[in-house]
């Protein structure tokens, strides 16, 4: 505020906060386990409202960003194509999102198709669905997962995908990160791959000394 403040020329001299000592900045990484994810479905599956239902659902199936989900429009949804097209995302590249089939099919169902341009249509006709914080809360607190934000359900997309061995660049062209870097965060997830292949590869190896063993008793 003090730099901004000298470069307007409101101030004159040095920064007084200039030897402020800044606390570094970790960036929390929250996924849900396999337990949890099945409880918020659960949850999902009795929210009355189905904007919500859907808008929460997709969310964790795409791993997209809230607002990207919010402001779908079916202009951009191709569902022959299995193509949903966001002209500009938060890393200001366009993002052409892949629809699996239980999407396409989700989104098919929708009652918004064919009457509004909206995906999601808000309460206010012409607009689309805002403030998903709310019912948010309610349903996390249903599923008892109150410590998980929204965007927490694309780190949870970003880990499951990692967790079930596919490449870092996969997830990351899945999720459209601009910057590889960004998709590192979600390693920690292919703990779990890395453990059934030391498994499997110890087994073999422990096969082999048990073939030895067999053939020696002959």
């Amino acid at each position: 505020m003090f730099n901004r403040a000298i470069d307007w020329e409101l101030l004159r001299g040095d920064n007084p906060a200039a030897r402020v000592r800044l606390l570094a900045e970790t960036k929390k990484t929250r996924f849900l386990s396999r337990e949890e994810v099945g409880r918020l479905l659960g949850v999902l599956a009795n929210v009355t409202d189905w904007r919500w239902r859907a808008y929460f659902s997709l969310v964790l199936m795409l791993g997209k960003r809230r607002t990207e989900m919010l402001e779908a429009r079916w202009s951009d949804v191709n569902l022959v194509e299995g193509l949903w097209k966001i002209g500009l995302t938060k890393n200001g590249q366009p993002d052409f999102v892949v629809l699996p089939p239980q999407v396409g099919k989700l989104m098919a169902a929708l009652p918004s198709r064919g009457e509004s341009s909206w995906v999601f249509p808000g309460d206010r006709s012409g607009q689309p669905l805002k403030a998903p914080y709310k019912a948010w809360q309610q349903i996390r607190e249903q599923a008892k997962i109150l410590d998980v934000t929204i965007h927490d359900l694309r780190h949870t997309t970003a880990s499951w995908m990692v967790g079930q061995n596919f490449s870092l660049a996969l997830v990351g062209k899945a999720l459209n990160h601009a910057d590889p870097t960004t998709t590192n965060r979600y390693v920690h997830a292919m703990n779990d791959a890395v453990r059934a292949a030391k498994e499997q590869t110890i087994n073999a190896m422990l096969g082999t000394q048990a073939a030895q063993t067999s053939e020696n008793s002959f």
